[in-house]
């Protein structure tokens, strides 16, 4: 079975909506998140917005990491006792189902400021972006992806989270065409099939950033 099949009906348009739709509902949660929020009252927010935007359900549990929790793996339970304050780093990660399509997004945001936070973001955006440019440019496996990644996060002084390496999306459910890991395949990812995930620690401020998103 080709790694990157979807199913007969699939519509790259109808996909591509599905994923710029779950990038609005980000955009609007990190929009309306406030101080004093917990992981809990996030995922309750997320919730709303999916409804209000006419997603149907979720093909993997909202994650919501704030502060420290933001260097746990992906697996690991949020600590609801950790509260959004100013200055405050987090991030979200969603993953929606709309039509039999799958959406998947994940964006880091400073409550007020914190300038070594957002450099940290900054960072993280900056490794996504020029891996992504890489892949285009190079044609690199997602294993090669995943060795430009940690190249260029040291380069920026940070440090590449690698149990966090991306997966197939496509029609729901993906994995029944691919349930592994980006960094495990060793063909060139084809563009609008696989999602890149980037999750970087600053030494400095012991806390992580994370991005993530399609790579076309």
């Amino acid at each position: 079975m080709n790694i990157e099949s979807n199913n007969q009906n699939f519509k790259l348009d109808e996909f591509l909506k599905v994923q710029e739709g779950t990038r609005k509902i980000v955009e609007e949660v990190i929009q309306k998140v406030q101080v004093g929020m917990n992981a809990k009252d996030i995922e309750n927010l997320i919730s709303h917005e999916m409804k209000n935007n006419q997603f149907e359900k979720s093909w993997h549990p909202s994650k919501v990491r704030i502060d420290g929790d933001t260097n746990l793996l992906f697996r690991e339970k949020s600590d609801e006792s950790i509260k959004l304050s100013q200055g405050s780093i987090c991030f979200i990660d969603i993953g929606t189902i709309k039509n039999d399509y799958e959406g998947d997004v994940g964006r880091s945001f400073v409550m007020g400021k914190n300038q070594v936070a957002e450099d940290l973001i900054n960072k993280c955006e900056d490794v996504f972006m020029h891996t992504v440019c890489a892949w285009r440019e190079e044609n690199l496996t997602g294993e090669e992806l995943y060795k430009f990644a940690q190249t260029k996060s040291l380069e920026l002084g940070v440090e590449l989270n690698l149990s966090m390496d991306g997966h197939r999306i496509g029609s729901f459910p993906h994995g029944v065409y691919f349930k592994g890991g980006l960094a495990e395949v060793d063909i060139t990812p084809d563009k609008n099939c696989w999602i890149l995930e980037i999750q970087v620690k600053c030494p400095k401020l012991e806390k992580s950033a994370f991005y993530e998103d399609l790579i076309y």
